[in-house]
């Protein structure tokens, strides 16, 4: 998507559908989730999952610097922050899904989240 909003959107809506498809199994993603059900003996296992959820932030705020340039963000907005705080929407979805919240629960929460998108005069 060209815009920076939809594209996020897009993004946590898939997020949403594949945390959720495993209606039997293991709900939510490994890599943010993983922290919680292995145990604190396997600490290059969790540094690595750490640094997956970085890189997965970074990405975020890169697209978020870009949408500032092409004026989809006003000048003001901390895109640090904004890639922090959706990073971490990302992260309550899969440990809502985890404990068995289902797709529609998950998709209130992201029209909810969407709503931080930063609009001039804001």
């Amino acid at each position: 998507s060209d815009s920076a909003r939809e594209g996020l959107q897009v993004f946590l809506e898939e997020c949403a559908n594949a945390f959720t498809s495993h209606p039997e199994g293991v709900r939510g993603c490994m890599i943010l989730n993983g922290d919680l059900v292995y145990a604190p003996t396997k600490q290059n296992r969790a540094h690595n999952m750490t640094a997956r959820r970085c890189l997965a932030e970074d990405a975020i705020r890169t697209r978020l610097e870009r949408a500032q340039q092409e004026k989809q963000l006003p000048e003001h907005t901390d895109t640090r922050a904004l890639a922090a705080y959706f990073s971490v929407v990302v992260q309550g979805l899969s440990v809502r899904s985890h404990d068995q919240a289902g797709l529609e629960n998950l998709q209130a929460v992201i029209r909810v989240a969407m709503q931080a998108w930063p609009v001039a005069g804001r």
